[in-house]
Protein backbone atom coordinates (compact mmCIF):
# COMPACT_ATOMS: atom_id res chain seq x y z
CA UNK A 1 0.00 0.00 0.00
CA UNK A 2 1.48 3.42 -1.25
CA UNK A 3 -0.77 6.31 0.62
CA UNK A 4 0.91 9.46 -0.44
CA UNK A 5 -0.26 13.03 0.02
CA UNK A 6 1.01 15.80 -2.12
CA UNK A 7 0.15 19.16 -1.31
CA UNK A 8 0.99 22.71 -2.05
CA UNK A 9 3.65 24.80 -0.17
CA UNK A 10 1.40 26.56 1.89
CA UNK A 11 -0.56 23.28 2.50
CA UNK A 12 -4.13 25.50 1.78
CA UNK A 13 -5.23 21.99 -0.76
CA UNK A 14 -4.08 18.89 -2.22
CA UNK A 15 -5.18 16.04 -3.19
CA UNK A 16 -4.43 11.90 -2.05
CA UNK A 17 -3.86 8.98 -4.21
CA UNK A 18 -3.50 5.20 -3.14
CA UNK A 19 -2.43 1.71 -4.93
CA UNK A 20 -3.33 -1.47 -2.62
CA UNK A 21 -1.50 -4.33 -4.01
CA UNK A 22 -3.57 -7.17 -2.28
CA UNK A 23 -1.53 -10.65 -2.00
CA UNK A 24 -4.73 -12.74 -2.82
CA UNK A 25 -7.12 -10.24 -5.16
CA UNK A 26 -7.07 -7.87 -7.66
CA UNK A 27 -4.92 -4.04 -6.91
CA UNK A 28 -7.48 -1.31 -6.50
CA UNK A 29 -6.81 2.54 -6.05
CA UNK A 30 -7.57 5.24 -5.24
CA UNK A 31 -7.94 9.18 -5.79
CA UNK A 32 -9.21 12.08 -3.55
CA UNK A 33 -9.08 15.65 -4.83
CA UNK A 34 -8.53 17.83 -1.36
CA UNK A 35 -6.70 16.93 2.48
CA UNK A 36 -9.97 16.05 3.91
CA UNK A 37 -8.43 13.81 6.62
CA UNK A 38 -4.88 12.13 7.97
CA UNK A 39 -2.81 9.71 5.16
CA UNK A 40 -4.23 6.60 7.52
CA UNK A 41 -7.61 7.64 8.00
CA UNK A 42 -7.59 7.92 3.88
CA UNK A 43 -6.36 4.67 3.64
CA UNK A 44 -9.06 2.74 6.10
CA UNK A 45 -11.89 4.93 4.41
CA UNK A 46 -13.71 2.28 2.59
CA UNK A 47 -15.57 5.21 0.27
CA UNK A 48 -12.33 6.51 -1.46
CA UNK A 49 -11.51 3.07 -2.57
CA UNK A 50 -12.74 2.99 -6.50
CA UNK A 51 -14.77 -0.35 -7.16
CA UNK A 52 -13.59 -3.30 -7.80
CA UNK A 53 -11.61 -4.09 -11.07
CA UNK A 54 -12.29 0.12 -12.11
CA UNK A 55 -8.47 0.71 -13.77
CA UNK A 56 -8.45 4.73 -13.69
CA UNK A 57 -10.11 7.51 -11.21
CA UNK A 58 -10.57 10.71 -11.67
CA UNK A 59 -11.18 14.09 -9.22
CA UNK A 60 -10.59 17.73 -9.08
CA UNK A 61 -8.47 20.36 -6.61
CA UNK A 62 -11.17 21.89 -4.67
CA UNK A 63 -10.90 25.49 -4.86
CA UNK A 64 -8.25 25.60 -7.75
CA UNK A 65 -10.38 23.10 -10.10
CA UNK A 66 -7.15 21.34 -11.21
CA UNK A 67 -8.34 18.07 -12.90
CA UNK A 68 -6.60 14.60 -11.53
CA UNK A 69 -6.70 11.40 -13.05
CA UNK A 70 -4.93 8.46 -12.36
CA UNK A 71 -4.72 5.02 -14.54
CA UNK A 72 -3.56 1.69 -14.28
CA UNK A 73 -2.74 -0.75 -17.17
CA UNK A 74 -3.63 -3.90 -15.12
CA UNK A 75 -5.32 -5.32 -11.27
CA UNK A 76 -3.79 -8.51 -11.39
CA UNK A 77 -2.02 -11.18 -13.44
CA UNK A 78 1.09 -9.15 -14.79
CA UNK A 79 3.79 -11.82 -15.98
CA UNK A 80 6.41 -9.62 -14.61
CA UNK A 81 4.83 -8.30 -11.17
CA UNK A 82 5.28 -4.58 -12.26
CA UNK A 83 1.97 -2.81 -11.80
CA UNK A 84 2.20 0.89 -13.00
CA UNK A 85 -0.12 3.80 -11.54
CA UNK A 86 0.19 7.37 -13.95
CA UNK A 87 -0.94 9.84 -11.98
CA UNK A 88 -1.76 13.28 -14.06
CA UNK A 89 -2.57 16.35 -12.65
CA UNK A 90 -3.92 19.34 -14.82
CA UNK A 91 -4.49 17.33 -17.99
CA UNK A 92 -7.78 16.72 -19.39
CA UNK A 93 -8.81 13.67 -17.81
CA UNK A 94 -9.01 10.82 -20.42
CA UNK A 95 -10.01 7.71 -18.95
CA UNK A 96 -8.42 5.31 -21.09
CA UNK A 97 -5.53 3.45 -20.07
CA UNK A 98 -3.08 2.45 -23.07
CA UNK A 99 -1.53 -1.00 -22.28
CA UNK A 100 2.57 -0.71 -22.05
CA UNK A 101 4.12 -2.18 -24.47
CA UNK A 102 5.42 -6.35 -24.08
CA UNK A 103 7.84 -7.71 -21.87
CA UNK A 104 11.06 -8.77 -24.46
CA UNK A 105 11.83 -12.18 -24.56
CA UNK A 106 14.63 -13.03 -22.24
CA UNK A 107 17.79 -13.69 -23.86
CA UNK A 108 19.77 -16.54 -22.74
CA UNK A 109 22.96 -16.15 -20.93
CA UNK A 110 26.03 -17.91 -22.16
CA UNK A 111 29.45 -18.16 -20.29
CA UNK A 112 32.25 -16.59 -21.84
CA UNK A 113 35.01 -19.22 -23.40
CA UNK A 114 38.22 -18.63 -21.17
CA UNK A 115 41.22 -17.38 -22.85
CA UNK A 116 44.18 -20.31 -23.68
CA UNK A 117 47.15 -19.08 -21.52
CA UNK A 118 50.51 -18.54 -23.67
CA UNK A 119 52.86 -21.63 -23.83
CA UNK A 120 56.67 -21.43 -24.01
CA UNK A 121 57.56 -19.95 -27.49
CA UNK A 122 54.78 -17.75 -27.98
CA UNK A 123 54.35 -14.06 -29.17
CA UNK A 124 52.34 -11.60 -26.66
CA UNK A 125 51.37 -8.49 -28.58
CA UNK A 126 50.92 -5.94 -25.53
CA UNK A 127 48.28 -3.15 -25.49
CA UNK A 128 51.22 -0.51 -26.20
CA UNK A 129 51.69 -2.53 -29.81
CA UNK A 130 55.29 -4.61 -28.37
CA UNK A 131 55.54 -7.36 -28.40
CA UNK A 132 57.00 -9.95 -26.42
CA UNK A 133 57.96 -13.90 -26.42
CA UNK A 134 57.24 -16.07 -23.70
CA UNK A 135 60.45 -17.99 -22.70
CA UNK A 136 59.22 -19.28 -19.23
CA UNK A 137 55.63 -20.58 -17.66
CA UNK A 138 54.89 -20.23 -14.67
CA UNK A 139 53.98 -22.46 -11.89
CA UNK A 140 50.77 -22.84 -10.12
CA UNK A 141 51.67 -22.48 -6.07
Amino acid sequence: MFPLACVNIKCITGFQFKYLLARFDDNTIGLTGGLNESISAYYNDANTWQPAGSMSASANIPSTGVPLLATTTALSGQSDDLYTYDVNIGLVPDSTATPRPGVPEEVPITKPELPTPPTIGDEIVLPGGGKVKVVRGWRKA
